[in-house]
């Protein structure tokens, strides 16, 4: 199925951040020679780089989903399921990557705005997006408007 949207956001601060720390743990070992417990917190930031590196965002016919870097890391969210769609602003003590926050649990990998998907049982799922209104009218266009 064509989707009716879709956006690739890159998550340059991620990138920075764990870079750094994979560069800062890889001269460690380098200096120090093997450590284990540098090792496995340099594969753990590895694996974190590769999964998390960037966020796709599609909404079809039938759902939303979010998904980061290859798609291992995933949510799919079907329309009927969703009550509300909101333009949110989430602090930035809020973070990056997947968590759990006031707003729901959150996918974002850079930036300050999410679409929160207030889901029919109440749950809420916010996606980090740079175009809110866009992703929102998007969603909602989808489902056949706002409900």
């Amino acid at each position: 199925m064509r989707p009716r949207y879709r956006n690739v956001q890159i998550g340059n601060a991620l990138i920075v951040i764990l870079g750094a720390g994979i560069i800062i743990l890889a001269n460690l070992l380098n200096a120090y020679g093997f450590r284990a417990s540098i090792f496995v917190i340099l594969v753990v930031l590895l694996a974190a780089l590769a999964l998390l590196h960037s966020l796709t965002v599609e909404v079809d016919d039938r759902s939303v989903l979010a998904s980061f870097g290859p798609g291992l890391v995933r949510r799919r969210i079907p329309l009927d399921a969703i009550a509300e769609v909101r333009v949110e602003r989430a602090p930035w003590y809020y973070g990056y990557g997947i968590r759990w926050t006031p707003m729901g649990w959150t996918f974002r990998v850079s930036g300050s705005h999410v679409v929160q998907l207030v889901l029919r049982d109440g749950r809420r799922f916010c996606i980090g997006t740079p175009e809110p209104e866009v992703l929102a009218r998007a969603v909602d266009d989808a489902r056949g408007g706002p409900a």
